[in-house]
């Protein structure tokens, strides 16, 4: 059976909001407001989103960054540096992650993430996604993983 892509913003197309990726079941108010859907075991749930507040996810998986509207100059050039970082990793620990931002700070290299959410939001918008603990105690700290795609044929 052929499948064609179904176009953003229509009900069925695949969209980005706040990092993650939701399904658009409806719009309402002539195209403004989208009612948009998480599927799976642990991702269930339903929103209305602005239209104009949602991403294209065709066009962010060609760029191969996960893009968030109104991400700033710093984020940006963060993203960059952690996604050549993790190049050749497909683990992380997150406190591992952020001592090796800290030092990249120090040295002048990148700018001072914000706090654990921003640079969880990079790790979500370069693919990666939250897969366990690691440490115990006052040194427990998330594992990401790279998240894998499947690749056309």
């Amino acid at each position: 059976m052929l499948h064609a892509p179904i176009e953003f913003p229509f009900p069925g197309s695949v969209v980005l909001s706040k990092g993650l990726r939701w399904t658009i079941r409806q719009l309402f108010d002539n195209g403004a407001t989208a009612l948009i859907v998480r599927e799976g075991a642990g991702a269930q749930g339903r929103r209305r989103e602005a239209v104009a507040d949602l991403v294209d996810a065709n066009l962010v998986d060609r760029d191969g960054i996960n893009a968030v509207k109104g991400i700033g100059r710093d984020t940006k050039r963060l993203a960059l540096h952690v996604a050549r970082h993790l190049r050749d990793s497909n683990e992380v620990v997150l406190r591992d992650l952020g001592h090796h931002l800290a030092a990249a700070h120090a040295a002048g290299n990148v700018p001072r993430i914000r706090d654990n959410y921003h640079l969880v939001e990079i790790m979500r918008g370069l693919g990666w996604h939250k897969a366990g603990w690691a440490g115990t105690g006052p040194t427990l700290s998330p594992i990401y993983r790279r998240t894998a795609k499947a690749v056309p044929a």
